[in-house]
């Protein structure tokens, strides 16, 4: 079998990745039928009817949002990423990924000039191969053209991750054949132009430090559709439709003439201006215009395709309310059935895995902690709340340390420990709950 081969599961998942990936960049225009007897011409005049109305990516941006909107630690390390990426970025990333594909692969690799271990990631459609004994990772690059310098081309390589026959680690690069022009040999054919054995201060590993993070868990065997692939599906239906209703509306918004019966003279037609139309008796002339509910019918049919989106949408950012605690309430993802929280922990225990193996790597033996931010919903509370928190904090009934907590959780104060600090000082505060009524009132 070539390098480029796949597995059955990622033909499978594929197709989803694809079209959501698509429907998040606006790259739709495809997925519209041509209509019988359409030159090209025509059919890009054709899908040109009407502007796609990106949902998907509005609804991506508010969940990526949600898990990125309070800050997140990292302890034990402090990571570095392929091409200096911040961590917030790479993050950011990871959960546009996810969403997006289903999944993301975390590499562990080392930088021999900065002589550092780093971690890099990989989308859910270049992970396109996998056993207990092998990972297949696809990048595409840019290259000279060997006939023309002066332009670039997209081209793809193949990282072959393996166990060799002694059982250690080790890298192969693929790539295209050439002969000895430059050029591409003919059918597209890979050869290997680079073997790397990785090592960890002399010793050889014995495993792949490549993480698979996945909607629901971590492990390169659990593969799902991702998360916005139904809301992307909707999308793309919405707008075929309304290409469908742009067409319609362009062909019968212009009512055409008609007359039945001849014209005075030996005129054979006429031009429609302010001038008097001589007819003979008898003949008769008016408009032909539209009338019936097909269109309307389109219509209704993209409100309802809208009106599912939105649904899909709101479910995905709605608490389960009265059975969990307000600690673990999740966020359910569509008919996937996977949360918010589920992704932000996924995450968490992939990162740390790739982390731990950083570590390995440097020789530190701390164990890594990763804790993403899980309070995806603003709970901002209103005065009468913190008036009655104040209040329960004057007569004892609940410490400073609890008081701050909600007022934390409410988006009054932007941190506990912070707001322990300023309180304490170095002058004693004769009323905390003064002071933090006064912070109340600043907000």
């Amino acid at each position: 079998m070539p390098i480029q081969s796949t597995h059955e599961l990622y033909d499978q998942y594929a197709p989803h990745m694809k079209r959501t990936r698509d429907a998040v960049a606006g790259n739709v225009k495809h997925y519209v039928p041509k209509l019988a007897g359409q030159t090209p011409a025509e059919y890009e005049t054709y899908t040109n009817r009407s502007n796609y109305f990106n949902v998907v990516e509005r609804t991506l941006s508010a969940l990526t949002g949600a898990l990125t909107r309070r800050e997140h630690t990292i302890t034990g390390i402090e990571p570095v990423f392929y091409n200096g990426v911040g961590e917030d970025e790479f993050i950011l990333n990871c959960y546009i990924e996810i969403f997006t594909t289903g999944r993301t692969g975390l590499l562990v690799d080392f930088d021999d000039v900065n002589n550092t271990p780093y971690t890099t990631s990989y989308s859910g459609e270049a992970i396109i191969n996998w056993s207990k004994d092998f990972i297949i990772l696809a990048e595409p690059y840019f290259d000279a053209d060997p006939r023309d310098k002066y332009k670039q081309i997209m081209l793809m390589r193949y990282r072959e991750l393996f166990i060799d026959e002694n059982g250690f680690y080790a890298v192969n690069i693929w790539e295209q054949k050439r002969n000895r022009y430059g050029n591409f040999a003919g059918k597209a054919e890979y050869e290997i132009v680079e073997t790397i054995e990785p090592s960890i201060r002399g010793m050889r590993l014995t495993y792949i430090p490549f993480v698979v993070v996945n909607s629901n868990g971590v492990g390169i065997e659990y593969i799902t559709r991702p998360p916005l692939d139904t809301m992307a599906g909707l999308n793309i239906d919405h707008f075929i439709t309304s290409v469908d209703t742009g067409h319609a509306i362009h062909k019968l918004a212009v009512p055409t003439p008609w007359i039945a019966g001849d014209l005075q003279g030996d005129s054979q037609s006429v031009a429609l201006t302010n001038q008097i139309i001589h007819l003979t008796q008898g003949s008769s002339c008016g408009w032909l215009e539209f009338s019936g509910a097909g269109v309307q019918k389109q219509i209704d049919w993209m409100n309802m395709k809208e009106a599912q989106m939105y649904s899909l949408g709101s479910r995905m950012l709605q608490y389960k309310k009265g059975v969990e605690a307000s600690d673990s309430l999740q966020i359910r993802l569509g008919a996937e059935g996977a949360s918010l929280v589920g992704v932000a922990t996924a995450l968490e225990e992939g990162l740390e895995q790739a982390f731990n193996i950083c570590n390995m790597w440097s020789g530190v033996s701390v164990e890594v902690e990763v804790e993403l931010n899980k309070d995806v919903s603003p709970s901002i509370i209103d005065p009468q709340q913190v008036a009655s928190l104040l209040a329960l904090y004057q007569q004892n009934i609940i410490t400073l340390d609890t008081l701050l907590q909600r007022l934390y959780e409410g988006e009054i104060v932007d941190s506990v420990e912070e707001e322990k600090e300023m309180l304490a000082g170095t002058e004693p505060v004769d009323n905390p709950a003064e002071e933090i009524q006064e912070m109340e009132g600043e907000q």
